[in-house]
């Protein structure tokens, strides 16, 4: 069998053949060139994939990094470049995949991998991450008792999106309170006036050569409101309301944007979505003739969910479809699927 790569393992594979090679935070080729050399553990599991994978590939052809990674970019058939995103579908029916709670680099491929093949397969062709693709562990608040580099988040990251831009027409991707970490941190050292010298955006930064991969702004009264994503009657968001109740933290966002309807120019609001409790239910029909759904997470199971105060409650992997005609959100084929 082959040796299974992490996620930043593949990652640097990637970028080393110009894959995924980017400016600014993320390293440059000869950076991780030496850091996969230094990296004894990684270099030896990728040359060892390498080995696996393919009789054809020698010990002494894979002592020279550009040669492993020209190798194993010949082996999983990857071109010089990226895919192109799969052209658009003709006509008004529009299926989404929605993928909640990434948290890379704290996610299991393999489930990912599947979740996504598992959507192509249902038919959809266009993709929502609503909130939390990054941890942005380092960036936190709370005590630290590990080290997790922001080059293993942004990697990971760059090759979940990078996964969903060649899979599905469109990407649209809003941030969650974890992304929203960069920025707070940030602010807390640079006068508001400075602030956009900051590149603070790190689905900017791993997206920017991905040109169907988007982060729609909703606005209401002059201010943007980014945790919130809309088509047709069917809104998806990740407001930070939790409960150890399952459905009512959806229940209330419901409530208010029902409340805020008006003012947020939402005529018509049928199905609402909501990620950031990492659990899944629904759907579960209002007595308003909304349907509400609590999407799940994908990431693996956090350190503090054994908290001794007992606040947190297990999570459910899932993910989910949504189909829509003529911007109606169709409830007899739009469900969750748990992994």
């Amino acid at each position: 069998m082959s040796v299974k790569l992490t996620p930043h393992e593949l990652s640097l594979v990637g970028k080393a053949t110009g894959l995924w090679e980017k400016q600014g935070m993320l390293p440059s080729r000869d950076d991780l060139r030496l850091h996969l050399k230094c990296r004894e553990n990684s270099a030896g599991r990728i040359l060892n994939h390498l080995k696996t994978i393919s009789s054809t590939v020698s010990t002494e052809e894979l002592r020279d990094f550009d040669v492993a990674a020209k190798k194993f970019r010949e082996l999983i058939s990857k071109k010089d470049k990226p895919a192109s995103p799969p052209k658009q579908s003709a006509g008004s029916d529009k299926v989404y995949a929605v993928f909640s709670d990434l948290h890379a680099p704290h996610f299991d491929l393999d489930l990912v991998s599947r979740a996504v093949r598992e959507a192509k397969r249902r038919g959809a062709t266009r993709a929502v991450m609503p909130g939390d693709l990054f941890d942005c562990f380092g960036f936190s608040r709370f005590a630290k008792f590990e080290h997790v580099p922001i080059q293993d988040e942004l990697a990971a990251g760059t090759l979940f999106l990078q996964m969903l831009s060649e899979n599905f027409e469109k990407v649209d991707v809003i941030p969650g309170n974890h992304d929203d970490r960069v920025k707070k941190y940030f602010a807390k050292f640079v006068p508001p006036e400075f602030m956009f010298l900051v590149r603070w955006n790190l689905i900017d930064i791993v997206s920017a050569d991905m040109p169907n991969v988007n982060q729609p702004i909703i606005s209401a009264d002059g201010r943007d409101v980014p945790f919130l994503w809309r088509s047709g009657d069917l809104v998806l968001g990740h407001p930070e309301t939790s409960s150890k109740v399952l459905i009512k933290p959806v229940d209330s966002f419901a409530n208010w944007l029902v409340e805020w309807r008006n003012i947020l120019n939402f005529d018509e609001v049928k199905v609402v979505g909501q990620g950031h409790t990492h659990r899944a239910g629904g759907p579960v029909m209002r007595p308003d003739g909304i349907a509400v759904f609590e999407l799940g997470c994908l990431c693996r199971l956090p350190d503090y969910a054994f908290d001794p105060k007992l606040r947190f409650h297990p999570q459910q992997n899932a993910y989910s479809i949504f189909v829509q005609r003529d911007g109606k959100t169709d409830l007899n084929e739009s469900r969750l699927f748990f992994l």
